[in-house]
């Protein structure tokens, strides 16, 4: 503890000036980052971390010193990133090295003589590498280069991932400890399986329930429509055969002239005649349609079930006898 007290005495009275080529930062960037510096140590002696590391990272990238990145290197070595902190005294003494300053050279040393047993290391192993696959670590893109490489890491958890086109993509959460020394390797990857197929739809033998019901349900229509019709034509022809009887009446003899009553009367009887040809054909065409719908209508039996197959359909009707007959075989 007394040498961290002692670190922070020597760099904290420090101007900050400018220690890479880059372009030089303006004075509202020195006077921010001069702020974002001495609040940042303000947090460091009060033991919060956790707020100071980014106040020093910050004023660090507004405009970059040696001893603003001491510091940030304790704020992390203090967090418990290791691995950051290390890089951070790394840079540090480099810094140092270069700008002959010989008490941050030391103090960056010896921070790092402390850390480098501390720092967790993590190899990855890549096994039947494709072309072009990924490997990222925590989100950052792990380069084939250092595949086989120990990096240095943070303690505590982490996420592997590695993907490649037309591949099945690889994850896993591993968790490193202080000074841990761990290989993983990332299995070869699986070729991406094809989409599913999308559902087979139903073969004709699967619509023959649905296709049964439908043409039973027209068949009893029709049937249904040829015998109201059937009805309507047969009470015109009953009506006809009535009227016509009254005319007969009313014009005993064709050679007699029919009254004004008999002559109505042939007009309707005619009429009624009409109606009921008319009816009496469209019904024996519905009865005969219908009937053969429900008879030739797929059957709607379980599978193996033996149906015949309907014969040709045949009508016959006889002018004088009044007779209709159907035929065929179901």
């Amino acid at each position: 503890m007394k040498r961290i007290l002692l670190f922070l005495a020597l760099v904290g009275p420090l101007t900050l000036r400018s220690t890479t080529a880059a372009a030089s930062p303006t004075e509202a960037d020195r006077g921010l980052a001069q702020s974002l510096f001495e609040d940042g140590r303000r947090l460091m002696e009060a033991g919060d971390f956790t707020h100071a590391c980014p106040k020093l990272a910050e004023s660090q990238a507004l405009d970059p010193s040696g001893g603003t990145l001491l510091n940030l290197a304790v704020c992390h070595e203090k967090q418990g990133r290791l691995a950051t902190a290390w890089s951070d005294f790394k840079e540090a003494l480099s810094v140092a090295r270069r700008d002959n300053r010989t008490d941050r050279f030391e103090v960056a040393r010896e921070h790092l003589a402390t850390l480098e047993p501390q720092v967790p290391l993590l190899t990855i192993q890549v096994a039947g590498a494709t072309p072009e696959q990924q490997v990222l670590l925590d989100g950052a893109a792990v380069r084939p280069a250092a595949w086989g490489t120990p990096i240095a890491v943070d303690p505590g958890p982490h996420r592997l991932e590695s993907s490649a086109a037309g591949h099945a993509g690889w994850t896993s959460p591993l968790q490193m400890a202080v000074a841990e020394r761990k290989v993983i390797v990332v299995p070869e990857l699986t070729l991406a399986t094809a989409p599913a197929s999308p559902e087979p739809r139903a073969t004709t033998g699967d619509k023959a329930p649905a296709t049964a019901e439908h043409s039973n349900v027209l068949g009893w229509t029709i049937l249904g429509t040829g015998v109201v019709a059937l009805g309507v034509g047969t009470y015109f022809g009953v009506s006809a055969l009535s009227t016509q009887n009254k005319v007969d009446k009313e014009c005993p003899a064709p050679q007699e002239t029919c009254s004004p009553k008999g002559i109505d009367l042939s007009h309707d009887a005619h009429t009624a005649a009409w109606a009921s040809n008319i009816g009496i054909g469209l019904g024996i065409v519905g009865v005969v349609v219908g009937g053969y719908l429900l008879l030739s209508a797929p059957s709607s039996a379980k599978p193996g079930t033996a149906r015949g197959a309907p014969g040709p359909l045949r009508v016959s009707a006889s002018r004088h006898g009044g007779e209709l007959s159907l035929e065929g075989v179901w």
